[in-house]
């Protein structure tokens, strides 16, 4: 018997729950003051008071304007109080998405993973998630909720520019280079990579987002899966992602051929598998496949999901499940002991020593991470065939015009501190009853990104601008021309060619 099953064992049933969901940082908001007037503050005191017996993870810790030494601040007194509350002072897991770097004001960000895709170069994506990484350790955040192993099968859909693209060697082979640099070489990073979405969340009917996907099972085994299989193979991917979707009428965050007999009977996983937010509700309350609350805990626990985010709508009635017997305390103990592996590994178990050793916190490189999303926009730049247009005559001026000719907000993604500023005035306006056709007491988290915000161009635009002053509006202008070449073969490449901006071709690799 390790240590760690020892510690299982001491845990009484409500300290393993605990361990098994998270707390959203705003529940522990309080008024306060600073140098300009009201601010908020973080209490971690009510900590005791909301989770009596331990706290699991953190979730929802990136999305508030707490300023770069506030949100360290609040991270380190949440962590201080989290040990302090457990008998046995174990951690919080803190999470945040980092797609295209941290999403928090301040951090890098980095041209989206779609434009990532195109440069065919893992060795430069590799590059960028160190920098990434580095950026979460000084938060002190342990879990980066990327990549996106999705394959991209239907354009329609809203979540296209997260993936890799469509092909699944593409997916595997940037993969496993966001997650290594996310780990580092000898997996001493202090910082985890989740994969997501699993499984088959990019080919959904319609193009719909949390719709139906209907695929066999030898296309979801050998395509969908493969850049997971190829991630947990090549890059010791650790910590995977429900996807929302159905699949033959199961939804997958209770679906154990799935999460157990395809991912870890067939793919050799042996992590920790946690949900999308509000998964676990939705098979309540979206998809009807529980009576209640804990009947659908009982169900993820069953079908291998080991912890529900972002708060504990469903698991907080895992013990009533337990006692119902909707599902055992062995499968449980099998969730907690997941979730406990990777926080030894994290060095979060007073007296279990991590079994590779940290490597110290080092301070981002701003510079570093500029030049290479710098290359990275250039490689992304993609010629699919060169009729002879390019290089352009000297003197050739082209026009940029269109309603985006001048916006600054489009060349953001949804994972960047700019979506993230556009959050907590969407919720407040969902919550004020601002949003028309939903209720704000009875709406799922989830449901803010599928809304409609009035007035939504105009007034995010405005706030990307507040938040970036040095982008400077302009009217659309002539852009300048690459300077003359002779002609040369390399102009005239088939569709496998691409050019960089300054007219430096190079082969895509085949």
């Amino acid at each position: 018997m390790t240590d760690l099953d020892t510690l299982v064992r001491k845990l009484d049933l409500d300290e393993k729950i605990a361990q098994l969901h998270g707390l959203i940082l705003p529940a522990l908001f309080a008024p306060g003051s600073g140098p300009g007037g009201p601010a908020l503050t973080i209490d971690a005191d009510r900590i005791p008071l909301l989770r009596p017996h331990g706290l699991g993870h953190l979730s929802l810790s990136w999305m508030f304007p707490l300023g770069q030494d506030g949100l360290r601040n609040a991270y380190t007194a949440i962590q201080a109080k989290a040990r302090e509350l457990s008998r046995f002072g174990i951690g919080v897991l803190i999470h945040a998405e980092g797609l295209n770097g941290l999403v928090y004001g301040g951090a890098a960000q980095y041209p989206t993973a779609w434009a990532q895709a195109a440069t065919w170069m893992p060795e430069l994506i590799e590059r960028s998630t160190t920098i990434t990484s580095a950026q979460f350790r000084d938060y002190g955040i342990h879990l980066c909720f990327s990549p996106v192993l999705d394959l991209a099968r239907d354009p329609r859909w809203g979540r296209v520019h997260e993936t890799f693209g469509e092909d699944p060697e593409l997916a595997a082979q940037l993969g496993a280079g966001f997650i290594h640099g996310i780990h580092g070489r000898g997996l001493d990073s202090g910082v985890l990579a989740t994969g997501k979405h699993f499984l088959g969340y990019g080919h959904s009917e319609g193009g719909l987002n949390q719709a139906r996907t209907s695929l066999g099972r030898r296309t979801l085994a050998d395509e969908h899966a493969l850049p997971f299989r190829r991630a947990i193979e090549e890059a010791g991917l650790s910590v995977v992602m429900n996807s929302y979707n159905d699949i033959d009428g199961i939804p997958v965050a209770a679906n154990r051929r799935l999460l157990t007999d395809l991912l870890r009977d067939q793919l050799g996983f042996t992590g920790l598998v946690v949900s999308d937010y509000d998964a676990v509700t939705m098979l309540h309350a979206v998809y009807h496949t529980a009576r209640d609350r804990a009947e659908a805990a009982a169900q993820a626990v069953t079908a291998g999901l080991d912890v529900e985010l972002p708060a504990d709508e469903s698991f907080s009635r895992l013990r009533e499940a337990v006692e119902n017997d909707l599902v055992s305390e062995e499968a449980v103990d099998t969730a907690v002991r997941r979730v406990l592996e990777i926080k030894q590994r994290l060095d979060l178990i007073p007296g279990l020593a991590a079994g590779r050793p940290l490597r110290p916190p080092t301070a981002p490189d701003g510079a570093a991470a500029a030049a290479i999303g710098r290359e990275i926009a250039e490689h992304a730049l993609t010629l699919l065939q060169n009729d002879g247009t390019l290089p352009l005559r000297p003197g050739t001026k082209l026009a940029v015009v269109g309603d985006l000719a001048d916006e600054l907000r489009i060349h953001f993604g949804a994972y960047t501190d700019v979506a993230n500023t556009e959050v907590p005035p969407a919720a407040q306006m969902i919550r004020t009853g601002r949003v028309p056709g939903i209720d704000p007491d009875k709406y799922l988290f989830t449901e803010l990104f599928q809304t409609r915000i009035p007035d939504v161009r105009a007034r995010w635009e405005t706030m990307t601008r507040e938040q970036y002053p040095q982008r400077r509006r302009s009217s659309p202008r002539c852009a300048p021309t690459p300077p003359s070449r002779s002609a040369s073969p390399a102009w005239t490449r088939p569709a496998r060619s691409i050019g960089k901006p300054c007219g430096r071709p190079y082969a895509m690799p085949t």
